[in-house]
């Protein structure tokens, strides 16, 4: 081998001490450079971790945000629903209309008032309970009672639905409902020859409602027969009423009603 002026000959005795002088860190050494690449991964995980998440929440970030129609202070009531957080995140009472019927009066401010019974049955006077309106015989599932407040007056059937059954002959009835008391009347009538063969039998009283149930508390008028007006489901209307009675073999009998 000739070495030229200036040059120092590389062997491979001199690449040897080349490699053998490398200090651990500099750019060559293998073990430095996973180091690095260690180092800066971990700076770019951390980096990552470090950048915050945000989610988008409907609530405010400086105040407190209203929880609405979350319940708080009165539980429901006779002339009352539960009372609920508004939209300032007051808590706002859920009273009912006030004239809304109660058991024995009607609702005023959230309260049932108590009135005089307007009905009695020294001169009782409901709507009549004839056979007049058509009836009708029907297969599936009769209407769902929806209840809500019934208004003041006189209510009498203007069609009967039966459903579902057999049965030969119906009870009709009509009602007054006045400020939480009612006066009724009812009378047996065979279907096909809507012919009575019971004597119409009246009642004064006073009704509840509880859902879409409504329940009565009622004097008979008529005590010489052994008739009664059972708690009838029932949806009404602001001049309207249907009710629905359970018949004995299973069916169903819905009463639409026309307020006069």
């Amino acid at each position: 081998m000739v070495a030229r002026r200036g040059v120092t000959p590389v062997t491979p005795a001199t690449r040897t001490k080349r490699a053998l002088a490398v200090k651990p860190g500099q750019a060559n050494d293998p073990p430095a450079q996973a180091a690095r690449s260690t180092s800066a991964a971990w700076q770019t995980a951390s980096s990552i971790r470090a950048i915050p998440v945000r989610f988008v929440i409907d609530r405010a970030s400086d105040a407190y945000s209203p929880n609405q129609g979350a319940r708080c202070g009165a539980a429901a009531s006779t002339c009352s629903q539960p009372d609920t957080c508004d939209a300032s995140g007051a808590c706002a009472a859920n009273d009912l209309d006030d004239g809304t019927p109660c058991s024995g009066g009607a609702c005023e401010a959230g309260t049932c008032r108590i009135q005089p019974n307007p009905f009695d049955c020294i001169a009782p006077s409901p709507p009549p309970a004839d056979f007049t309106a058509p009836s009708f015989s029907l297969s599936g599932t009769p209407p769902i009672a929806k209840g809500g407040p019934i208004a003041d007056g006189r209510y009498a059937p203007v069609r009967f639905d039966l459903y579902n059954s057999e049965a030969s002959g119906i009870d009709i009835r009509t009602f007054e409902f006045k400020k939480g008391y009612v006066q009724a009347e009812t009378q047996y009538y065979a279907i096909e020859t809507k012919a009575s063969f019971i004597p119409e039998v009246r009642f004064a009283g006073s009704f509840a409602i509880s859902g879409s149930s409504l329940t009565f508390d009622l004097e008979r008028c008529d005590p010489q027969y052994d008739i009664d007006i059972p708690s009838l489901s029932y949806t009404a209307t602001s001049n309207g009423l249907v009710m629905i009675a359970t018949l004995s073999d299973g069916g169903a009998l819905v009463t639409s009603y026309l307020r006069q």
